[in-house]
């Protein structure tokens, strides 16, 4: 049995070390989750625009068949040009070009969220329908730039060298040690020189015991030493530096989301104008036309004008929950968003 009765804190340092060290790696393992549930929900916002984009591009196909249709009638009875039906086919076939596109762009992201969710069908289905009902009506609370799983990394790194300086600091004194021994011997003969036989001997009826305090002391490791606490002088200096710079980074993270965030709930506030005058404008060019004051052109671009208004105004919808997921990220932690998303679709 071998026991150091002291070690001038060495000991503990060394703990320390290992301590920190895997604290460090708890949090780089939640800020890998962060950047993976960040990454998913940006994907699933992607998957919910796209499929918006999908229904104003079939909503803008079916006005175009039924214009066309209106135009191939008035074309049939000489009340109109059949320049107009041509105008009026290209500008269909147009349309169904970009309804084309924007389910191409549907499954391309589907497959994105699919990866990260891995659903077992392989597909996977988003519903937007609550979150496009309105924005949400207040902004996550702000949370402490402390608690970011990143600035908390950086922290554990930089007291896990601190803690290594210390050891190094601690390593440079005498090693105390005590050995106790305690051993015997059967010898299987009595004193009288004489053999029992049998099973003497197997167990030890000679028994002895020793015990002793060992000191050692490395005198020529100072050199190496000193040169190790250099170098670890210089880490614990260069973590101190990075924690700071992660402190720095969160902040600005955080403002430059919210900023975003800001920007949304401006956007969002602004596209219901633009889509209520693009409908009108929308129906005041259908009634022009049919009173021979307007063109197919001028049809043509008033529905272009509306799909992207109805495009625009369910994006900007959807952009304020996805630049709350922003703020969330940034702030470290997803929760307070998830919970936002769980009280819209429950209604409340």
């Amino acid at each position: 049995m071998n026991w150091q009765p002291f070690d001038f804190g060495a000991r503990g340092a060394k703990v320390e070390v290992a301590r920190q060290g895997s604290e460090a790696a708890k949090q780089a393992s939640t800020l890998t989750q962060l950047q993976v549930s960040a990454n998913a929900g940006s994907a699933f916002f992607d998957l919910a625009a796209a499929e918006q984009l999908v229904t104003v591009s079939q909503a803008n196909v079916r006005r175009l068949e039924s214009f066309a249709k209106v135009v191939h009638v008035l074309v049939d009875n000489t009340l109109c040009p059949g320049a107009d039906a041509s105008q009026a086919d290209a500008q269909l076939a147009l349309a169904r070009n970009q309804l084309i596109q924007a389910e191409t762009q549907v499954a391309v992201d589907r497959a994105a969220l699919t990866e990260y969710l891995q659903t077992k069908d392989g597909q996977a289905e988003v519903d937007a329908s609550a979150l496009l009902s309105a924005p949400p009506a207040a902004d996550l609370a702000a949370a402490a730039m402390a608690s970011h799983p990143f600035v908390l990394e950086e922290h554990a790194l930089t007291l896990e060298h601190e803690a290594q300086l210390r050891f190094l600091d601690r390593s440079y004194v005498p090693v105390f040690s005590t050995s106790d021994v305690v051993f015997g011997r059967g010898a299987g003969t009595s004193t009288t020189a004489s053999f029992p036989g049998g099973t003497a001997g197997l167990a030890p009826d000679i028994l002895n015991w020793a015990a002793g305090v060992q000191v050692t002391f490395a005198a020529f490791d100072f050199f190496n030493l000193r040169d190790q606490r250099r170098v670890e002088q210089a880490n614990v200096q260069a973590e101190h530096a990075r924690m700071e710079q992660a402190s720095n980074d969160v902040t600005t993270a955080v403002q430059q989301a919210q900023a975003t965030l800001e920007g949304a709930r401006k956007l969002a506030a602004n596209t219901p104008i633009e889509l209520a005058a693009a409908q009108v404008s929308e129906q005041q060019q259908q009634a022009r036309y049919r009173s021979g004051l307007a063109t197919v052109v001028d049809i043509a671009a008033a529905e272009s004008v509306l799909a992207q208004a109805q495009g625009d105004d369910a994006i900007a919808r959807l952009g304020v929950w996805r630049a709350e997921l922003g703020v969330a990220v940034a702030q470290g932690d997803l929760r307070p968003f998830l919970q936002l998303m769980q009280s819209r679709a429950e209604g409340k």
